[in-house]
């Protein structure tokens, strides 16, 4: 048996000081969306007892599908380390980057330097996709942050990366592991309007269509998401969480998932429970919990 905590959209405040070298056109309007409504929204107290909660809960792995930054700042980066390191050393964390983690020209550069250890695979190389296998399980880091025009916050996977996604699926499958899938975007239809949406999702989706996998875990909604996706012998579960600091004012309260993985290749059981925010006893309550059987796809 493994747990596995799902997290997302940290979106980590106070927001720091944007020095002028950083400066943009798109920056500054992000930083005037900050000032009116997104500095109301995200609470760094709130998510301190989401941290709090994930620990209590002892899970062997948690995976944070992106947005850990606001507006791509140097210094954001440099404040998120300390709230990845918390949730567990870097072999037990596995970290995908969002749109708002993407502002800058150097983006690779940024997140290897500053969550580079959060974001390899076993072999050690930088790049995405990368593949863990922790106790019978492959965690699948996929990048669709990509720097975007003026208000848009839409992401792209791209035809290399995807080519790559398909081989390794294929050979996780092989060895019999249980397929997680970490994206930032959602890939389901209509899971967002246009500006925000996955561009290259239908190629996505086909991809997942061929080869399957048993998990896609996302962000980037700022809320709660079931939904599945259609594999090669079944349904594939799909699931979203709401903003990790969300104070629930006109957007969904924090959230999170519990995954706990057991049984065999030939049929997977997976219970996931639904954390979420309580303003009334400030912590985090059980809203929801889910038992999904995945039957193992013949090879």
């Amino acid at each position: 048996m493994i747990t596995l905590v799902h997290v997302s959209d940290m979106h980590i405040s106070p927001l720091p000081q944007m020095h002028a070298s950083e400066f943009t056109l798109k920056r500054a309007l992000a930083y005037l969306s900050w000032q009116r409504k997104r500095k109301h929204r995200f609470s760094p107290d709130i998510l301190q007892r989401l941290m709090a909660d994930i620990r209590a809960q002892e899970a062997d792995h948690v995976l944070v599908t992106g947005d850990q930054c606001n507006l791509s700042l140097k210094a954001e980066f440099v404040q998120a380390a300390p709230w990845l390191s918390a949730l567990g050393l870097p072999e037990n964390v596995s970290v995908i980057p969002g749109n708002h983690d993407a502002h800058g020209r150097r983006r690779e550069a940024t997140w290897e330097a500053h969550w580079g250890a959060y974001m390899r695979g076993d072999d050690g190389v930088s790049g995405f996709p990368y593949l863990r296998r922790r106790d019978g399980v492959a965690i699948i880091g996929v990048s669709s942050a990509v720097p975007t025009a003026l208000m848009m916050a839409n992401g792209r996977v791209g035809a290399e990366q995807l080519a790559r996604l398909r081989e390794v699926l294929l050979r996780s499958k092989a060895e019999g592991l249980l397929r997680v899938v970490l994206i930032h975007h959602p890939p389901q239809a209509g899971a967002a309007p246009w500006r925000k949406a996955l561009s290259d999702a239908p190629a996505l989706r086909a991809v997942l269509q061929e080869t399957g996998a048993e998990l896609v875990l996302h962000g980037h909604g700022h809320a709660a998401v079931r939904a599945q996706l259609q594999g090669p012998q079944g349904p594939i579960a799909v699931r979203g969480c709401a903003a990790a600091s969300s104070n629930g004012y006109r957007m969904p309260a924090a959230h999170y998932h519990r995954i706990r993985i057991e049984g065999r290749p030939e049929e997977w059981a997976l219970e996931i429970t639904h954390r979420h925010y309580d303003a009334a006893g400030d912590g985090f309550v059980t809203t929801d919990e889910e038992s999904l059987r995945i039957p193992r796809l013949t090879v």
